[in-house]
């Protein structure tokens, strides 16, 4: 069963991940439910405070996480101590090599510290995932869905005042507030690492 999920997981995540991180985490909440017993295996935590050792799990997946965080590869290796040998850590984080970042370099959106504070490029996520003695099984870069109001907040937050409070706000409610945009940025990674068996 591990083994089936696990390829059918690699393969939905390699070709539909935001889809299915909505899937899984909507799955997981259903199953945990109807089964009580196993819900001690899901958890959600902070990264920065640990992982307890009492389980170890097959995939750790760290969606929007270690830009967060000041000592990336601190908590790296503490999720890495929480999987099975031969697991999985499947994670998003900004691709700051992305040229979309390169162009914007300051005023990208996603340089927003100190909410976000570390940042990879492609090159340098294999360097990380290399020096703890992993593997990069899969890579990928794409752009994202964002609502209207948001990406006109995002634009004010690295451009103040770009644009005028009282337009943003008719975005923000009503029937405008559900306006969203895919904007082409290929700036976010998706990255599925393999811990090698030990």
């Amino acid at each position: 069963m591990d083994v089936v999920l696990a390829t059918l997981f690699h393969t939905l995540i390699v070709t539909m991940m935001p889809m299915v991180v909505t899937f899984l985490t909507l799955l997981l909440r259903l199953h945990s439910k109807k089964n009580p017993s196993i819900s001690h295996k899901f958890r959600v935590g902070d990264a920065n405070e640990g992982v307890s050792r009492e389980v170890l799990f097959d995939v750790v997946c760290l969606w929007d996480v270690i830009e967060h965080v000041h000592e990336p590869k601190a908590v790296f290796l503490q999720v890495l101590n929480s999987i099975h040998n031969n697991g999985y850590i499947v994670m998003s984080t900004p691709n700051i090599g992305a040229l979309f970042a390169k162009l914007l370099k300051s005023r990208w959106p996603f340089m927003t510290p100190p909410e976000h504070v570390s940042f990879f490029s492609k090159k340098s996520m294999k360097a990380l995932v290399d020096e703890c003695g992993c593997d990069i099984i899969e890579w990928s870069t794409k752009g994202k869905w964002v609502n209207i109001a948001f990406a006109m907040y995002k634009i004010n937050r690295v451009r103040p005042d770009t644009i005028p409070e009282w337009f943003i706000d008719k975005f923000s409610k009503g029937i405008l507030s559900k306006l969203n945009v895919y904007a082409p940025t290929y700036d976010i990674q998706y990255v599925v690492i393999s811990k090698k068996n030990n």
